[in-house]
Order: structure tokens, then C-alpha cells, then sequence
């Protein structure tokens, strides 16, 4: 463990000397680390393709159920994990490293969150692995993505340490080749047909969701935690 602490700070400080430089790095650094159309947004889009595009009707819209099954299996571990798993402070706030941040850096929703694992980065590479699981090329594109839009930004804003990183990207491989391997019966798939319309409009809100990195969903669950402090402390 002390091996890949070093390395984790060695490598991340290495990447640090790149910050405060130049203005439009910076800029831009953060710009694509908000970019959630550019993140997962083209992804969700990818699964609209497969499962409108009539190849093979049954096997394709199979492959789109068992990948946002395993997109949700990947966001509830990597979730678990951080609660479960002893608090690690982000490297933007550890006071030892004297990182350099860039300028104008919104950290504030982030101060309480434990660093390991990078449960973004696990929702990205579980897409990205579904896509691959697809097409070849896509699937690379998609990993390109994944490593510029979300590996790159959250190393050089030190979001996460790269120990972090690397545990997303195990948690999102290994989520959707097991969701991939799943058995959907025929009852489950006839249930989807007969409530297609409700279906539907759940698959939407899901995609949408996914497409913002679950902002919503978020921002709720800190206010009903905010909100279950209060209440407890007037207990």
C-alpha cells in the first residue's frame, strides 16, 4: 500500500506542474470536466442507436437492458464503496501536497465525498465497456473519451489520485460484464412489451439522468441528508 501511495502522489504531482500555467488549459480543463454531453451524454445516445436500429430486434434491445442494469450495478457499488470503505480526503484538499488549483475551481460539493473510488469515472467506463461489448470501433472511440473527458480532467483538477481512477474503471468493467452475462427470461421481456409506454418514459428518465451524471439525483440526496442532520440534531 505504501508502493501505490507513492506512486499515487508522485504521479499526481507530476501533473500538478502542469496547472497555473496556462489560463486556457485551465479553462478548458474544466470546461470538459462540466461537459456532460461530451462525457456520457454521447454514450446514452449510442444506446438509442442499438436499440431502434433493428439488426437483431431481440438480441439488441436485450444488450441495452442488461448495460443500463449494469450502469446502475456499477454507480450503487462504486457508491458502496465510498461509504463503506475508510474516508479518503480528495487531493485537492489535502493541505500536505501544496497543490496548485486552477482558477475560478468549484470545490465545495466535494469537500465531504470520499476520493475512492471515482464512481464517475466507473459510470463512464461501464458505458464505454457496453459500446466496446458492441462495436469494436466505437467502443475505442468511447474509451478515447473516457480517457480525455474523464480520466485527464479529474487527475488534473485532483479530483481523484490515480488509485482512485483505476478502481472506477475496475468497478465499471467488471459491472457490465456481469450485468452482460445476466439472464433477462421471456416473462421480464413480455412485461416490457405489455407496459412499453410506462417503459418507455422510465427508460427516458434513466437515459437523461445518465446523460447528466445523475446531477439530480444528487443534489436530491444531499438535501434529504442535509435535511435528516437538522432533523436529528433537534431530536
Amino acid at each position: 500500500m505504501h508502493d501505490v501511495a507513492s506512486l499515487d502522489i508522485s504521479s499526481l504531482l507530476y501533473i500538478n506542474g502542469f496547472v497555473g500555467h496556462s489560463a486556457l488549459l485551465d479553462k478548458t480543463m474544466m470546461k470538459i470536466n462540466d461537459l456532460s454531453l461530451l462525457k456520457t451524454g454521447l454514450f446514452a445516445s449510442y444506446f438509442y442507436y442499438v436499440w431502434f436500429r433493428r439488426e437483431d430486434w431481440a438480441h439488441d434491445r436485450r444488450f441495452v437492458l442488461r448495460a443500463l442494469l449494469g450502469v446502475a450495478i456499477a454507480i450503487a457499488v462504486s457508491r458502496a464503496m465510498q461509504e463503506l470503505l475508510p474516508a479518503r480526503v480528495r487531493p485537492m484538499f489535502e493541505p500536505s501536497l501544496h497543490l496548485m488549483l486552477p482558477t475560478g475551481l468549484h470545490t465545495e460539493l466535494l469537500f465531504d465525498a470520499n476520493s475512492f473510488p471515482s464512481d464517475t469515472t466507473a459510470l463512464a467506463t461501464a458505458l464505454a465497456t457496453a459500446i466496446l461489448m458492441d462495436s469494436r470501433l466505437f467502443g475505442l472511440l468511447a474509451a478515447f473519451i473516457v480517457v480525455t473527458t474523464s480520466v485527464a480532467t479529474k487527475l488534473y483538477l485532483a479530483y481523484h489520485y490515480p488509485s482512485d481512477i483505476l478502481g472506477g474503471i475496475l468497478v465499471g468493467v467488471l459491472s457490465m460484464i456481469a450485468a452482460q452475462r445476466l439472464y433477462i427470461s421471456d416473462a421480464v421481456w413480455r412485461g416490457v412489451i405489455a407496459y412499453r409506454g410506462l417503459f418507455y418514459a422510465l427508460m427516458f428518465l434513466g437515459v437523461w439522468q445518465l446523460a447528466t451524471l445523475f446531477n439530480d439525483l444528487r443534489l436530491i440526496g444531499r438535501g434529504v441528508l442535509e435535511v435528516l442532520g437538522v432533523a436529528a440534531g433537534h431530536l
